[in-house]
């Protein structure tokens, strides 16, 4: 059950997109399958209770071949950031000449 609290916020969610023009969904990049399902939730959720349109926006890849079945699937669509496509790779010398698995590199926090 929502509480008032909380239909209040998806209130002022929706006031805010009532502006014209569409919508960008960013996840962090190389999105794992929690944050694609999230971006495909949110861009369900401009669409039907917005009527907003909205495009999910790809940075980095989406590398695993699980999580590219799952956009094959649920028929997401991303539209890629800073000019690369989704589906191609750049792989960094030192991680081809390793020859370890080939994981998304981590800033140091």
């Amino acid at each position: 059950m929502a509480t008032l609290a909380s239909r209040g916020a998806l209130a002022s969610l929706l006031g805010a997109l009532d502006r014209p023009g569409s919508l960008v969904i960013l996840p962090h990049d190389n999105p794992d399958p929690d944050a694609l399902a999230s971006a495909a939730a949110l861009k369900y959720m401009f669409a039907s209770l917005a009527r907003k349109e909205a495009q999910i926006a790809l940075g980095g890849i989406v590398g695993r071949a699980e999580n590219r079945a799952m956009l094959t699937y649920l028929n997401i669509t991303l539209v890629p950031v800073g000019g690369r496509s989704p589906g191609r790779r750049r792989r960094s010398p030192s991680a081809a000449s390793w020859g370890g698995p080939r994981t998304a590199p981590c800033s140091p926090t």
